[in-house]
């Protein structure tokens, strides 16, 4: 198939909480140096690209009622699939920064392709998210399962008024979800290698650490 009509899916498989998460920002900038030792610096890149590793396990850290539960996933060969579908890092797919950035402040009712996502009010709206399609903070993802990922959406950001975006849903499960769900700002990134390998540490645990670049 034509990649450039490949939509891109939901990577919708929480990281091990508790277990080491890197992220970083990257530029490039072009330095010319001069004769006298003076230098000349411009970004060649317009905006920020983002690095992340996180850590995948059987193992998932949960809390409930305040209280750390440990519970159980079976990812691992879901989360190989994903990958060998979108062939190593060939085609891109969304991931969630499941740090909770927002929450809803009104139920969210499915079936849904476009309309209107009310937040809870917060500062962060205006700078964290935007209407700019390609730039970071125009997709969000919510969900109500951070143990599975069960269920999860992607929407991308057409208008801000204040809290309420108007948005397009563009991958994911379709689901309603309660007020006060976390909502995540959501990244379109690609695999950072062609291999994916994963750590066997018993026949029923196993462990993946993952790189991810952003598009």
């Amino acid at each position: 198939p034509d990649r450039a009509q490949i939509m891109a899916e939901l990577f919708k498989w929480p990281p091990q909480f508790h277990e080491e998460w890197n992220n970083s920002d990257g530029w490039n900038t072009v330095i010319s140096k001069y004769e006298n030792h003076a230098s000349q610096r411009r970004a060649k890149w317009s905006r920020r690209y983002g690095k992340w590793r996180m850590t995948f396990s059987k193992e998932v850290a949960v809390a409930v009622n305040g209280i750390t539960e440990i519970r159980y996933s079976n990812a691992a060969d879901e989360i190989l699939d994903f990958f060998n579908a979108r062939q190593g890092r060939a085609q891109s797919f969304y991931l969630p920064s499941w740090k909770g950035e927002f929450k809803l402040s009104t139920a969210h009712t499915a079936p849904f392709s476009s309309g209107s996502i009310t937040l809870v009010s917060s500062a962060t709206i205006a700078s964290k998210l935007t209407t700019v399609v390609g730039q970071r903070g125009n997709l969000i993802h919510v969900s109500s399962d951070d143990a599975e990922g069960s269920n999860g959406d992607v929407f991308q950001i057409t208008n801000i008024a204040s809290n309420v975006l108007t948005v397009t849903r563009v991958a994911g499960t379709n689901t309603s979800y309660a007020a006060n769900t976390l909502v995540n700002i959501c990244y379109e990134v690609y695999f950072d290698s062609d291999e994916l390998s994963q750590d066997n540490i018993l026949p029923i645990l196993y462990k993946s650490g993952i790189n991810f670049i952003e598009k």
